[in-house]
């Protein structure tokens, strides 16, 4: 409980807040109150957020170990742009509990985290697949043996042209 209530004295009002963060208690974990506080008393106090994404970027980690017992131990950073794009994925990713659910919300997510995990591995085109149709009319089309597409493909009328591309986004 000290650590969920050490960012308090660092909220402005706090006291007007208290019954929005007690009612967010009763739904979900300390860990996540504890994060809410935190950003709650960061926004209240912005002087230490000025790291500019590439700064954020150079501090970014991932640490995965084994344990002895045979469980894995994960804790990291991520930037706010990678950080986001992972808490919307599990966020998607994690089944809502049902009245006899006796999971936690922490262990929901790390079911999703999994879940993610097995979705990646199983996927053979991890860099996506995409169609593009192109339509051309045929009187358009070069009629000479070797007419190409840019990529070297034959572009010959009475054929299909099939290309795979892959889009990388940053």
């Amino acid at each position: 409980m000290y650590q969920i209530l050490a960012h308090a004295p660092a909220i402005d009002d706090f006291t007007t807040k208290q019954a929005a963060i007690v009612g967010l208690a009763k739904l979900t974990d300390a860990s996540e109150v504890r994060r809410v506080l935190q950003v709650a008393a960061e926004a209240d106090n912005p002087t230490h957020l000025d790291l500019s994404l590439d700064q954020q970027r150079a501090k970014r980690s991932l640490r995965l170990s084994a344990r002895a017992n045979g469980m894995w131990a994960i804790t990291g950073m991520l930037d706010e742009v990678d950080g986001a794009i992972l808490a919307e994925t599990l966020a998607s990713f994690t089944r809502p509990p049902d009245t006899h659910d006796t999971t936690t919300p922490a262990q929901r997510r790390a079911d999703a985290l999994t879940d993610i995990s097995k979705a990646a591995a199983a996927n053979t085109h991890p860099g996506g697949v995409s169609a593009v149709s192109i339509l051309v009319d045929l009187e358009n089309l070069p009629t000479s043996d070797n007419a190409t597409l840019v990529d070297g493909t034959p572009s010959v009328p009475d054929r299909s042209i099939c290309c795979r591309a892959r889009r990388y986004a940053r």
